[in-house]
């Protein structure tokens, strides 16, 4: 309340013993009851900040215009609990303060929408979701490149999209937010991402329903580089009497390959290479049946890896 403001009967009588009764506006006198203010019209103003029945914020003025003497006035009066607790005509929004789409000021329900969604609803307000709350959970097909690894696994420099899984929110409106470790952030149930850097990482999913109620979850995930691909050995086939020429590649820096045929031959390959190069060896198998061809691979007189793998070999 704020202005200078006279006594209502234009003469004050405080209660004894309080203060002088002396003239000053009210605004310096202490605090002690008095029903109703009255000043000059616009010299008093009142308002209180409260919230409606939707969540509103409201500033609320308690005060009316009388006539006295032909001169007007501005006094307080009783704060109506309607004014106060009920939106005007055009005010009806969601609970998250969202439009509903109707024809009031800016896309509000009028009171005669909200009248007519209430009807709608009827008794049935649980497939609405109202009274329901909200859950937060994460989809089961998390993306996970190593499922033999505890915890969840992703590759450096691969595109992943994390989702949520919306099949547990089924009755009512809900809204999705994601976000991620590094400030990545979505407004939809799903986000995503390449990771450039290994490390622990961590997804944060909030949801929230028609009534304004919210469910949160997290989920940690590890980001690693790919595992490294072993050297592999082909072709796996043979025919008994015809020369095959065989790869072996991703081989690990070495100088020297010493290979068994499983036949009761070998063969050594002085051949330098770096990390994943190859090399090839030719052979000819004299029998058939199925070979275990296994080779060593050496660096300085070192072994640095061994691989076998199988070769079948038939008549034809």
């Amino acid at each position: 309340m704020t202005g200078t403001a006279i006594p209502a009967d234009a003469t004050w009588t405080p209660a004894p013993s309080i203060i002088p009764a002396t003239a000053s506006t009210m605004m310096q006198r202490p605090a002690v009851f008095i029903p109703t203010i009255k000043a000059y019209k616009g010299d008093l103003r009142t308002g209180t900040e409260l919230f409606n029945k939707l969540g509103q914020p409201r500033s609320v003025p308690f005060e009316e215009e009388v006539v006295e003497n032909s001169i007007a006035y501005t006094q307080t009066k009783d704060l109506d609990r309607g004014e106060t607790l009920y939106p005007d005509a055009d005010g009806y929004f969601k609970a998250d303060g969202t439009s509903p789409g109707g024809t009031g000021a800016n896309g509000s329900y009028t009171r005669s929408q909200w009248l007519s969604y209430l009807l709608s609803i009827g008794d049935n307000v649980a497939a609405l979701g109202i009274g329901a709350d909200p859950v937060a959970k994460f989809s089961a097909t998390f993306p996970d490149a190593d499922p033999n690894t505890a915890g969840n696994q992703l590759l450096v420099n691969t595109p992943y999209t994390l989702a949520a899984d919306t099949s547990v929110n089924t009755n009512g409106t809900f809204t999705y937010s994601m976000a991620i470790t590094d400030g990545t952030t979505a407004a939809a149930p799903s986000i995503s991402k390449t990771f450039t850097s290994t490390g622990n990482w961590t997804v944060s999913l909030k949801v929230t329903d028609e009534e304004g109620k919210t469910a949160t979850a997290t989920k940690s995930f590890y980001v690693v580089n790919p595992p490294a691909t072993g050297m592999t050995i082909s072709p796996t086939a043979a025919v008994r009497g015809v020369a095959g020429t065989y790869t072996f590649a991703n081989l690990k820096d070495h100088d020297s390959l010493k290979i068994f045929w499983a036949d009761g031959t070998s063969t050594v390959l002085a051949n330098v290479g770096g990390t994943g190069s190859s090399a090839t060896a030719p052979h000819t198998y004299g029998t058939t049946g199925i070979k275990k061809l296994t080779v060593l691979v050496y660096k300085g007189g070192v072994l640095v890896d061994t691989k076998y793998n199988y070769i079948t070999v038939t008549l034809q």
